[in-house]
């Protein structure tokens, strides 16, 4: 079972180039940092920081997951995000190896995802906004399976709420979602609230049978917190 590894690696993304995500397309400037001279490629020490190349595009409330081959390679596929005021962005893959990142032909519509998590031979996530510039407008409840050896998306049953910024895991080959920040624009209708707010309701998605079920709510909300599937449980850390 490989997803305590791949949920996980959704955080390390922010490493890369989530910096510029407010309205003036950057942060301020830090005092305590360091001036690099360049990317190192050196191997890396224990328990230190090194820098790799960023995203071609500065992005923020993308998704991400690690991936390792047959053959040992280990690549980083990254999903959505919003970016220059698009609402969907090519899945872009970075190789460990080359320190490079690659555009797939295949988009990923959104940002704000509920994570991206490994099942088998493919990529699962969920919900997310729909709308580049506004955190709280339409959120989606479709699941996609991404097919990484094919470059395709294969839309797998809804989650009975519109959502975004939720958490994901694998246990045992089955799919967890905590939901996130349920969304309000399609009130009263059913899989929406009223007005947007958190959401403590966690589903299991089995891809065999392709159904979710619901199951125990957790204690607090934790949206845009992270998550992962480790020893038979789903931990969920953070968030709002």
């Amino acid at each position: 079972m490989h997803s305590p590894l791949y949920s996980v690696s959704l955080l390390v993304l922010g490493l890369l180039a989530m910096g510029a995500c407010g309205e003036s397309g950057s942060l301020p400037e830090d005092p305590d940092r360091a001036s690099p001279a360049g990317p190192s490629l050196a191997a890396a020490a224990s328990n230190s920081w090194s820098l790799k190349a960023a995203l071609p595009t500065a992005a923020c409330a993308a998704s991400a997951v690690s991936v390792a081959n047959g053959a040992g390679q280990s690549f980083v596929y990254a999903f959505g995000g919003r970016r220059n005021g698009e609402p969907d962005w090519p899945i872009e893959v970075y190789n460990v190896a080359t320190d490079t990142w690659v555009a797939r032909k295949t988009f990923a519509d959104g940002s704000g995802m509920n994570g991206v998590v490994r099942i088998g031979n493919r990529l699962y996530y969920s919900g997310g906004w729909t709308t580049a510039d506004d955190r709280f407008g339409n959120a989606s409840n479709h699941l996609f399976a991404y097919d990484f050896a094919d470059d395709r998306l294969i839309q797998r049953a809804d989650l009975p709420f519109h959502n975004a910024e939720g958490t994901s895991g694998a246990i045992g080959g089955k799919l967890y979602v905590l939901l996130g920040i349920c969304s309000g624009e399609g009130w009263p209708a059913p899989g929406y609230c009223n007005g947007p707010g958190g959401l403590r309701r966690l589903y299991r998605y089995d891809p065999a049978t392709n159904v979710w079920a619901a199951r125990a709510s957790a204690p607090h909300y934790h949206a845009g917190g992270g998550g992962a599937g480790l020893n038979g449980k789903f931990y969920v850390v953070a968030g709002e």
